[in-house]
């Protein structure tokens, strides 16, 4: 046998064996139409023996059933096999549209949930709140000193020093309120901060409030966003009553100004009412 003869042989072998396992695979499905029909003959054909005669009336009342049977098995298989063929296209055409609609609601839900978050709940604050409280529109902190917008001193190199805040010029005795929803850690006196309070919002983020005459919050207090906390002062290292708001993230201080609402490079002596308030 030549060399082309063999391969073409071997080729029609390897497909002959392919094909019987997939027909042997087949015939043991019973999805598979012949097998059924099959398990029903060989079902009529003892019942029809157990009679004892082919002619009885059992034997045709079985044979009957039987048939009808297989009939009724027959024709709820087309129809289950027809039905899963329109379902799954039919699914698919009207879940998805369904599903984009969702997914659109579900992103302005959470775009309207972010705006609601930066307002720190500022509609339901507890009487011992400054109701005067006011949140820039870009800011993520509410405005600490309530009704006085002057920067004296800004973030960074001050006196061959830096200085790890923000100060506010205020009267003695303007109200200092929480800028976020939080925990007090500690409240009291430090020779260099004065009366402070020092307020844990979560997510590695701290917030101090320095200099202060008076504390009304005290350790262990939850507050909230705008909640009153203590009364401006001049005490510690301080030249004249003033807010100093401090943020530190992940235990390092920086320029708190754009969690304020304000441009980072804001400069000292300006006034930022018209950028906190929108006037």
């Amino acid at each position: 046998m030549s060399m082309q003869k063999r391969k073409a042989y071997d080729r029609r072998r390897k497909h002959s064996r392919k094909d019987h396992k997939t027909k042997k695979k087949n015939n043991r499905s019973l999805h598979n139409p012949q097998l059924v029909r099959s398990l029903l003959r060989e079902t009529e054909r003892r019942a029809v023996m157990a009679s004892g005669d082919n002619n009885s009336f059992a034997a045709r009342i079985t044979a009957f059933a039987s048939n009808l049977v297989t009939r009724m098995i027959l024709l709820v298989m087309r129809l289950a096999r027809r039905l899963l063929a329109l379902f799954i296209p039919a699914t698919i055409v009207v879940c998805t549209p369904i599903l984009i609609v969702i997914i659109l609601i579900v992103g302005a839900c959470g775009a309207e949930l972010d705006a609601e978050e930066k307002e720190y709940n500022l509609r339901a604050l507890t009487s011992a709140t400054a109701t005067d409280a006011v949140i820039a529109p870009d800011a993520i902190f509410v405005w600490p000193a309530t009704g006085q917008y002057y920067i004296t001193s800004t973030f960074g190199p001050r006196w061959g020093t830096i200085h790890r805040g923000l100060d506010i010029g205020c009267p003695t005795g303007t109200k200092i309120v929480a800028g976020a929803d939080g925990t007090v850690i500690s409240a009291g006196f430090d020779a260099s901060m004065g009366n402070y309070v020092l307020i844990d919002h979560g997510k590695s983020m701290q917030t101090y409030y320095m200099h202060n005459s008076v504390l009304v919050a005290t350790a262990g207090n939850k507050v909230k966003a705008g909640q009153l906390i203590a009364y401006s002062g001049s005490t510690g290292d301080s030249t004249g009553p003033h807010c100093h708001f401090g943020l530190k993230i992940n235990g390092t201080y920086v320029n708190p100004a754009p969690y304020l609402g304000l441009p980072e490079n804001v400069s000292d002596g300006t006034d930022v009412s018209a950028i906190i308030t929108g006037d």
